[in-house]
Formats: structure tokens, C-alpha cells, sequence
């Protein structure tokens, strides 16, 4: 993101976002992480491992989308949390499936 800030381009996008703007954008995409990980046992225990994968895998296209034709601060927050709060759910229960084959 950060390099996505010295395109002029950018910065006339999105009206030029400073101090909590900028914030916002780049601390979105850590956060989800640490919300998953409140979850994600009894997610896996719950439906199973696949359709964690599966579902996890969707909702980051979702995120994926949103992101590319966001048009402001408010559908890129929200999709940069979609993205980042289910990698954990495809890494963690991929991990654990993966050890299980073996």
C-alpha cells in the first residue's frame, strides 16, 4: 500500500487521505487477521476442514472484487478485512489437513 501512495493517480482516486485515512487503509489489512483466529478452532471442529478452505477462498474473491472496484475509503476497509481475516481460515485449516495426509 505504501507504494500505492507516491502514484499521483492514487492520491487524486481517493481525494488525497492523510493521518487516520491512511491509517485505516493500511491497518485494515492486518486486523482481520487477528479476528479469525477468535473463531477459527470451533469453525473448523464445527463444518470441517474443506468447507473452511472452500469458504475462506470465496469470501477473499469477494474481498478481491470489492477492492478492485472500490471507489473509496469505505469499500476498501471492508475489503481489505474480508481479505485479510480469511487467510488465516485457508492457512491454518489447509496446514492441519495437509499434516493429516501424511
Amino acid at each position: 500500500m505504501n507504494g500505492m501512495q507516491t502514484l499521483t493517480y492514487w492520491q487524486s482516486y481517493f481525494h488525497h487521505p492523510t493521518g487516520a485515512q491512511l491509517g485505516l487503509f493500511n491497518g485494515t489489512q492486518g486486523l482481520g487477521g487477528v479476528f479469525s483466529q477468535l473463531f477459527l478452532w470451533w469453525l473448523v471442529e464445527k463444518i470441517g476442514r474443506k468447507l473452511v478452505i472452500i469458504a475462506g477462498a470465496v469470501i477473499i474473491i469477494i474481498g478481491v472484487f470489492l477492492q478492485s472496484f472500490a471507489n473509496g475509503l469505505v469499500m476498501v476497509s471492508p475489503s481489505r478485512l474480508s481479505e485479510s481475516d480469511n487467510r488465516p481460515l485457508i492457512a491454518v485449516a489447509g496446514d492441519s489437513s495437509h499434516a493429516l495426509v501424511q
